[in-house]
């Protein structure tokens, strides 16, 4: 999905940017080994995230959280 949101954005970008978010190998995981990640609704809104993440959802390839859920699956920080 990322290479393919990439490639309709058009990174990476003379100015620098290498992608539209990193990599699921640089994400945190929840315990079960899934990958988390905060998206917001304007992020949503564009194309071609908007039907990618609708039609991942709908195939039960990605679920939805709510917020309290995700930060509560964040991996704690060692201080």
């Amino acid at each position: 999905m990322r290479a393919a949101v990439d490639a309709a954005w058009k990174y990476p970008t003379a100015v620098g940017t290498q992608t539209c978010v990193e990599p699921a190998s640089e994400r945190p995981h929840d315990a079960t080994g899934r990958v988390l990640k905060a998206l917001t609704l304007e992020w949503l809104s564009w194309e071609p995230v908007q039907t990618m993440i609708a039609e991942a959802v709908a195939a039960g390839v990605v679920s939805e959280i709510d917020e309290r859920t995700y930060w509560a699956a964040m991996p704690k920080l060692e201080r």
